[in-house]
């Protein structure tokens, strides 16, 4: 059993400070010594203690803008109240690099309350919460990757303070991840350089409004077999899609017909294992790290998703690249008591 499953008993704990921890604060706002402030002396140095309540995941859906972030609510107390309580929050801080980390853009934060529920947190089981936060992030052409730092930091029953990246939480901790901003599909007369008879600038006789949008670019699997040459992409991978039809007869094509129309294609004997596993499936491109449900936004499941690769994905940011889906399934346990 690990210690965060150890009710009560695991040194981490910190019972009593934790049930008064706002008079603490008052009487001294660095009494956990997480400030670093010299004028208050720490009498507990606590600085992020994730025995109650840890911050998962952070991730970015790029066609909604949101942030997100997946808790973890560990303990069965601890948190002020049961469900019909009004519990104690739990913050969430996000911050945007967009020079590798060497400064931070506050972009705001948000909360969920937390709550003592015994049976979601017995043995070695815990409850999953998700938080959104809406942002606007200026996007780039697709010729190259528009890559962002995400950093969040979460605080149980303490708002982290704004513009201080850096701030420790006493109860939490702080996460960070890399995003890829959806590029933008439009093209503006201020992204040419071109002139007219290189003397009247473009810019002079177009409107500034006016904008030209963009199409995907769709690769097939022959195309993406030449591209994929150098990565070593595997043919199921960048191939999936055909070969999945045709494995479950949705394709017209005969084995002789597939082999002409894709002749760049080598189908290797087990084929049908790496189509079809019989376990979990292949998470060296992708994977599911964190599912959590987001309180805010009622009847929404938050999944985040870490892609490993540069590339065995379609295609750059200029092509229709490939959708990565993800299906929740919500099981309800109710418990019967017999009179």
């Amino acid at each position: 059993m690990s210690e965060k499953t150890v009710k009560g008993m695991s040194k981490d704990a910190f019972v009593k400070e934790r049930s008064g921890f706002k008079t603490l604060l008052l009487s001294n706002p660095n009494y956990f010594g997480n400030l670093g402030n010299k004028q208050f002396k720490p009498v507990l140095p606590i600085k992020g203690n994730t025995f109650y309540e840890e911050l998962g995941c952070v991730g970015y859906h790029p066609q909604q803008n949101h942030l997100q972030a997946v808790v973890y609510v560990y303990q069965p107390s601890g948190y002020g109240a049961d469900i019909c309580g009004i519990g104690t929050s739990e913050y969430v801080r996000f911050y945007l690099s967009f020079d590798d980390g060497a400064s931070w853009q506050d972009e705001g934060m948000t909360s969920f309350q937390a709550h003592n529920i015994p049976e979601g947190t017995s043995g070695r089981k815990r409850l999953e919460y998700a938080v959104s936060l809406p942002v606007s992030i200026k996007r780039k052409l697709c010729f190259t990757e528009h890559l962002i730092q995400v950093r969040a930091i979460l605080s149980w029953n303490n708002p982290p303070p704004a513009n201080q990246p850096n701030w420790n939480p006493v109860w939490g901790n702080v996460n960070e991840a890399t995003i890829q901003v959806e590029p933008r599909r439009f093209i503006f007369p201020s992204d040419f350089t071109l002139e007219l008879n290189q003397k009247i600038p473009l810019l002079d006789i177009i409107e500034p409004a006016f904008s030209l949008p963009t199409k995907k670019i769709n690769l097939d699997a022959p195309a993406l077999s030449n591209l994929y040459k150098k990565e070593k992409v595997p043919v199921h991978r960048f191939a999936f899609k055909e070969l999945m039809n045709f494995s479950n007869s949705k394709s017209s094509l005969t084995a002789e017909n597939f082999n002409t129309f894709y002749p760049d294609i080598d189908i290797s004997p087990d084929i049908n294992d790496l189509l079809f596993p019989s376990k979990d499936g292949n998470i060296s491109y992708e994977e599911l790290k964190c599912i959590g449900l987001d309180p805010n936004t009622p009847d929404t499941l938050v999944g985040i998703v870490q892609v490993k690769k540069s590339s065995g994905y379609s295609g750059g940011l200029c092509t229709n690249g490939s959708r990565e889906h993800v299906g929740l399934i919500l099981m309800v346990m109710v418990a019967l008591k017999h009179v």
